[in-house]
């Protein structure tokens, strides 16, 4: 009784690092969609400025003449700036490597349940498999 016990107190610890890594999964994701969509929009809509701003040479929203021009430049720049540093920041190397991280870990943590639910005489290995995935990545698990 007291190894069935060990083997289901283990699985505990496994479910709540893949709900933890889950949580950390979709935050990353939602992090790198939203600098994407952030870079997107204020790129498309600089340019989308700048083409309409040239149209009507200068008189949209912002005024006429040279205090029009100046605005709509300001803002194009405003704009073209807010674009490049969300898509500095969304191709910056850490999100990517954390990120694959996260999977890495989580596909292996997924695995290593399955195995003990399929064999529990298997804990053993299985518990020695998670102790490398931990001093792998610590920073990730419990």
């Amino acid at each position: 009784m007291f190894e069935k016990d060990k083997i289901e107190q283990f699985q505990q610890i496994l479910h709540q690092n893949l709900k933890n890594l889950g949580k950390e999964r979709q935050r990353l994701k939602w992090y790198y969609n939203s600098l994407f969509w952030v870079a997107l929009s204020a790129g498309a809509s600089g340019t989308l400025l700048a083409g309409l701003a040239t149209l009507s040479q200068g008189k949209i929203l912002l005024g006429s003449g040279t205090e029009g021009w100046k605005l709509t430049c300001g803002l194009i720049g405003v704009l073209s700036l807010i674009a490049t540093v969300a898509s500095s920041f969304q191709q910056n190397i850490w999100i990517k490597d954390k990120f694959w991280k996260i999977e890495d870990s989580y596909g292996i943590l997924k695995s290593l349940l399955t195995e003990i639910q399929l064999d529990p005489s298997q804990y053993a290995a299985v518990r020695r498999d998670y102790h490398r995935v931990v001093q792998r990545h610590p920073d990730l698990m419990n």
